[in-house]
């Protein structure tokens, strides 16, 4: 709910001023991020205006965090306190969604080892509904990850993945998807 989310700037940014970063921080997530993960992987794609009024609101809550102008860009605040955008969060939540699901990946349909047998396949569809599943996304996503990412097992993968999306704070889905273009090593 909205209210609650509204909630956090009127805490914070009585909190901020008193208190230590760490103690901002746990607010933050205690009244903010709770309320912004439950379900998120649901209505993380039911259209791409969902996502962007939620940053918003997100940013304006990183900008009382961080002691930041109005004007000021959050991106680098976001890496500082160590926080997912709502992107993140929707990247990391549908992505272990498809990790922990039993989903066809390239190598068991034939036993050729082919460099992408790790990966998902992605089925055909008819449907611009189907691509919005949190199984089909997820598993896209997957399949956008580096090698390092992919590469680890169950228990390490949640931590290693949070990393990863805490270093590069997308702001859209579609920068996600581009981020392999963008990277210049």
């Amino acid at each position: 709910p909205c209210w609650l989310i509204i909630d956090f700037y009127r805490v914070g940014s009585q909190l901020t001023p008193a208190s230590d970063d760490r103690t901002v921080r746990t607010t933050y997530f205690a009244l903010f991020e709770t309320h912004l993960r439950s379900g998120l992987a649901a209505w993380g794609n039911s259209s791409g205006s969902n996502l962007q009024r939620v940053l918003i609101h997100q940013k304006k809550a990183i900008r009382v965090m961080a002691r930041l102008g109005f004007r000021d860009s959050c991106r680098n605040a976001f890496k500082e306190l160590r926080i997912l955008t709502v992107v993140g969060l929707y990247i990391l939540e549908t992505t272990i969604y498809a990790r922990t699901s039993n989903l066809e990946r390239r190598g068991n349909i034939h036993h050729y080892g082919t460099r992408n047998a790790g990966t998902y396949d992605l089925p055909a569809h008819r449907l611009n509904i189907f691509k919005k599943k949190p199984s089909y996304i997820g598993a896209k996503f997957w399949n956008m990850l580096p090698a390092h990412v992919t590469q680890l097992d169950i228990k390490s993968f949640r931590r290693g993945l949070m990393n990863w999306l805490m270093d590069r704070p997308f702001y859209s889905v579609q920068e996600f998807l581009r981020w392999k273009e963008d990277y210049n090593p």
